[in-house]
């Protein structure tokens, strides 16, 4: 057992948030060059991104086509990314003074450079008393962290060879628009051979427990419920990351354990704060068909940029998170809409979980 009260390792550096004066990340291109073949490409793939397309085509085709996004994050979003960083440095170090001193000074400076609205409730001190009541639940974990050569498995990114997807064919796209590092190239055209498909993602924690290997995911969330725990049961992300770890270790990896954190507005009768953790089991057979499920979505994916066409779907315009962030564009005359993409409502897509 890990007490993680009592490990001795050097605090690990925090996840900065961005500051106005931090140099721009690169905009994200959805295709790599690949040393396969001169007409050869890599595409990465992510549980995001194929969550865009799935809901709606038209929707990945904004963010991995044209590499535009919402200019300004959700605050539910940045609020579960800032527990991701104040955890991890925790499973890390311990939680000890140091730590708590560190998750404090990184709550601060995440407010200064990402304040919220007045109205909202995910505030610097609601995540400070999300964790003081976190530790006092889970003041050690009765679990180990998973080591491998690469050392412990928190927050550990990865990168998957999942298929390769034949195109031979011309794409209607330019070579700058779509392919990484291409900016100084003098072709007009892109001609695709292959196109090899991975899937990519990060890993909250692997752990032991039991003599069983089970990936752990932090999960904020202002719901809870039987429909927001049911959807973990069959969830692409969930199910993809177990068997994600299953290659990465070359070991079984009995499923996910859901480290759920349920913030919602403080009311003078409801709780504010709660906390769930629950095993979700992914069977073999389970992760076999996440394959192969995953690359016929992906394939899906390709037949609409091969064709140069993405449709909408307008079933979840208003989704049961919000507006689709992208319903204003969608809107508007289609002459009008890659200039809307171009204006400051929408900013270049720098992420990936590759080197978030």
């Amino acid at each position: 057992m890990i007490d993680p009260l009592n490990i001795n390792i050097p605090l690990a550096e925090a996840p900065t948030p961005t500051r106005p004066d931090s140099p721009a990340l690169p905009k994200r291109k959805l295709l790599q060059p690949s040393p396969e073949h001169p007409d050869d490409y890599i595409l990465e793939i992510d549980n995001s991104s194929l969550e865009k397309f799935t809901t709606c085509p038209r929707s990945a085709e904004n963010y991995l086509i044209r590499s535009r996004e919402a200019a300004r994050s959700s605050s539910a979003t940045q609020f579960g990314k800032l527990f991701h960083t104040c955890v991890e440095l925790s499973l890390i170090n311990g939680y000890n003074d140091t730590t708590k001193t560190k998750q404090r000074e990184l709550i601060a400076e995440h407010f200064l450079y990402n304040p919220c609205p007045p109205e909202d409730y995910r505030t610097a001190d609601q995540m400070v008393a999300i964790l003081d009541a976190y530790y006092r639940l889970y003041p050690t974990e009765q679990f180990e962290i998973y080591h491998d050569e690469n050392g412990h498995f928190v927050e550990r990114p990865f990168k998957i060879e999942l298929c390769t997807i034949p195109i031979n064919d011309v794409l209607i796209y330019h070579p700058q628009q779509l392919v990484a590092g291409y900016e100084k190239g003098n072709a007009q055209t892109l001609h695709v051979r292959n196109i090899h498909v991975f899937w990519t993602g990060r890993i909250d924690l692997l752990l032991r427990q039991s003599n069983s290997l089970w990936v752990l995911d932090h999960k904020t969330t202002s719901m809870g419920g039987d429909t927001y725990y049911n959807d973990f049961v069959l969830s692409q992300q969930t199910v993809g990351y177990t068997w994600a770890a299953q290659h990465i270790t070359g070991q079984p990896v009995n499923g996910l354990i859901l480290n759920a954190v349920i913030a919602r507005k403080p009311t003078k009768t409801g709780r504010a704060i709660e906390f769930d953790r629950r095993p979700y089991l992914y069977s073999a057979e389970r992760c076999a068909e996440w394959e192969e499920n995953t690359k016929h979505i992906v394939g899906d994916f390709v037949s609409n940029l091969a064709r140069g066409y993405f449709p909408m779907h307008t079933k979840w315009c208003m989704g049961k998170y919000g507006t689709c962030p992208y319903w204003d564009n969608c809107t508007l005359p289609p002459h009008q809409r890659l200039s809307d993409l171009a204006s400051d409502h929408y900013r270049d897509v720098t992420w990936s979980p590759i080197n978030d």
